[in-house]
């Protein structure tokens, strides 16, 4: 590989890591440097990343990339091992990762049915002065709501059964 098409893959790369960490930031209420950690382990991790190679990859204080590595450690997105006779960490994306977050997304679901029919059931017991045809409105719109929310709940359902059955079929 010659150093042009090197230099492009690295600019991909950077650019995709970028890219990545802002969608991590914001679906996952992280800190910009913990999105960038995460991004950098997904898209670029085949053994692990050590903390010295992060450093240099985010070009980040080594007390940023210290603290950001713990909060990522602590919240299960990521994990370690060391290697017998090497002092260094090798800094992977956690096994559970995509289990949890699917767990994550169930509970919100089902948070969120739960509020849908809580909704549903005390607008049908109030009787609230107004027009019944913009209540009967907000009732379907409730009602295709937590249809919606039924669907997706089961697709996560099914998606964290196949993420484990993938997993089980690695070892």
């Amino acid at each position: 590989m010659n150093e042009t098409t090197r230099s492009g893959e690295n600019t991909l790369k950077e650019t995709l890591v970028e890219d990545f960490g802002r969608y991590i930031e914001s679906e996952d209420k992280l800190s910009p440097l913990a999105a960038r950690i995460l991004a950098h382990l997904i898209i670029d991790n085949h053994k692990g990343i050590t903390f010295e190679e992060l450093v240099d990859l985010l070009k980040a204080s080594k007390s940023s990339v210290f603290t950001n590595l713990n909060i990522l450690l602590h919240k299960g997105r990521i994990t370690y091992y060391t290697l017998a006779g090497d002092r260094k960490k090798y800094y992977t994306v956690s096994p559970d990762d995509m289990i949890n977050r699917m767990n994550e997304h169930i509970k919100s679901c089902e948070n969120k049915l739960t509020l849908c029919r809580q909704i549903i059931a005390y607008k049908k017991s109030v009787k609230q002065p107004g027009d019944r045809q913009f209540l009967q409105k907000q009732l379907n719109y409730l009602e295709s709501f937590i249809q919606y929310l039924e669907q997706h709940k089961n697709l996560c359902i099914q998606h964290k059964e196949d993420i484990i059955h993938l997993k089980t079929l690695k070892r």
